[in-house]
């Protein structure tokens, strides 16, 4: 079975850090927790101060910490500007 997969890009004024191959992303946003996975609808969301949690296709997890910022879900690219 092919699993379809995600880009998920992390930027800011000082780096960017950029993660394929990814399955799931996870975060608290100021309405409640978020799960995106493939083929979800074009979205902006603010996100507080908290961690970001990515699921890979490889079966491993990894969570970012971010200050806070927004973030944009458009064709299976997630971009957090934070």
């Amino acid at each position: 079975m092919l699993l379809s997969v995600m880009q998920v890009i992390f930027t800011s004024k000082e780096s960017m850090s950029e993660f394929e191959s990814v399955l799931s992303f996870v975060a608290k946003s100021v309405s409640g927790v978020l799960q995106v996975k493939t083929g979800h609808a074009e979205m902006f969301v603010v996100l507080p101060a908290g961690e970001c949690k990515l699921k890979f296709k490889n079966k491993t997890d990894q969570s970012i910490t971010i200050t806070g910022g927004v973030c944009h879900v458009f064709e299976d690219t997630i971009t957090v500007v934070a």
